[in-house]
């Protein structure tokens, strides 16, 4: 990890990698969730927000199976939304995510319908990339009990760009 992120941001993913594999989340050791830390990492993920994408990596393959080639898959994707500010129903489906769902919670969440939600998603830089991530990590992991998307955590979060 020191080579590719250097000795701080090296120790500070195996930091998170042993926070995640400690905390009873799967079978994986740290040595199995490295390449996943190792690439959000590399696309820009860190402190929490690193340990948060781990933890969405590793809920999917609970959810799909398949072992450690899910979670890279996963973390592969969740790097792809950070990298890119977009995201569309197609990669949804490879997360397990329910895209109805996920499009009407952040059509809630950024105050416009959900087909202008749909297109802005699927436009790079529309919305802000770590609340298209943030999103992703919540719809991942379902609502809490006894509450409804819409109703999760946080507040809307205002669009970054409207190309219009």
């Amino acid at each position: 990890l020191d080579v590719s992120l250097g000795a701080k941001g090296g120790a500070q993913v195996a930091g998170y990698l042993r926070q995640v594999s400690k905390g009873g989340i799967g079978s994986f050791t740290q040595a199995q969730l490295s390449g996943s830390g190792q690439r959000l990492a590399q696309a820009g993920f860190s402190g929490g927000e690193l340990a948060r994408a781990l933890t969405a990596a590793t809920d999917v393959e609970a959810g799909q199976g398949g072992g450690q080639g899910t979670v890279e898959r996963a973390a592969h994707l969740l790097s792809k939304v950070k990298l890119s500010g977009k995201i569309e129903a197609e990669a949804l489906s490879e997360l397990g995510v329910d895209a109805v769902g996920f499009f009407k919670d952040l059509a809630t969440r950024q105050k416009v319908n959900e087909k202008t939600a749909r297109q802005l998603a699927a436009q790079g830089g529309a919305i802000k990339s770590d609340v298209l991530v943030h999103a992703l990590e919540r719809a991942i992991a379902g609502p809490p009990s006894g509450e409804k998307p819409s109703e999760t955590s946080g507040t809307p979060v205002p669009v970054a760009t409207i190309g219009w």
